[in-house]
Parts: C-alpha cells; sequence; structure tokens
C-alpha cells in the first residue's frame, strides 16, 4: 500500500510535471492507474529497504510520504522517457536517506516529538516514613 497519494505528487511537483511523467498515451491527461502503480512500487522500495529495522507509524510521517512521493515520480519518469536530472538526484537522496533510516542513523522524522530517553520519574507526595534514623540508633 502506497504512502502517498496523487494529491500528494502534484503537491510536490505540480499538476504539470506529473500529468507530463504519466501521461501514456499523449492525450494531456495525467493516467491515475500507471501512477497509482508507481506509487505501489515505491512504498514497496520503501518497505524492502526499511523491513524489520524501522517501524513506520500508523500516521505516515512526511519524510516517508516524500520518499514515496519522489520514488514514484522517478519510476513513471523512467518509463516514459521524460527523465530530468532533479529526479535522478532526487531518486539517489531518496536512496540514501532511507538507508540511514534503517541503519538507525537516522529515524522516519515522525511529526510528534518523542519523550526524552533521559526522562526521570519525579515522586510526588507519600507516606511518612517509618523508620528514621533516631530510631535506628536506639536499636544499635
Amino acid at each position: 500500500m502506497a504512502y502517498a497519494t496523487e494529491a500528494d505528487c502534484i503537491a510536490t511537483y505540480g499538476a504539470d510535471k506529473v500529468t507530463q511523467a504519466c501521461d501514456r498515451d499523449g492525450d494531456g491527461i495525467l493516467d491515475s492507474a500507471s501512477l497509482a502503480l508507481a506509487l505501489d512500487w515505491g512504498a514497496s522500495r520503501i518497505d524492502s529497504i526499511l523491513a524489520g529495522r524501522v517501524a513506520i507509524p500508523s500516521t505516515v510521517p512526511a519524510s516517508i510520504r516524500e520518499a514515496n512521493v519522489d520514488l514514484a515520480l522517478y519510476r513513471v519518469s523512467f518509463t516514459s522517457d521524460v527523465m530530468s536530472d532533479q529526479l535522478a538526484k532526487r531518486y539517489d537522496q531518496v536512496m540514501e536517506e532511507l538507508k540511514a533510516m534503517a541503519s538507525s542513523a537516522r529515524g522516519v522524522g515522525t511529526d510528534t516529538p518523542a519523550a526524552p530517553d533521559n526522562a526521570t520519574p519525579e515522586l510526588v507526595g507519600g507516606n511518612e516514613r517509618r523508620l528514621r534514623r533516631e530510631d535506628l540508633d536506639k536499636v544499635m
């Protein structure tokens, strides 16, 4: 299942660029089916790189969504002969980022900050001490 949508692709690259890449029959109309296949392909690439190493949260982080968009546009541009240097460079960057995520050198970029690891619990209230220093002195 894709981590991005057609709308995400258009928001990132613009309708003209996406239509140019996904116009299979040359009628100037975006072929949604080919874009959906490319998004699924991109998601499978993401899954294969991150498999077993990084859990993707149920709310897809922007970094994963953007990676899916870039991989999908690379895929459809490659097959429709409209590849640009920008897309090729972006593909290489995305692959490096995914490998860094997989090696835990970089997180997946969740949109909500995680709790700090060094948080210490704070004791509030409590019972009065039953055994005090004065009581110990009497025993010894």
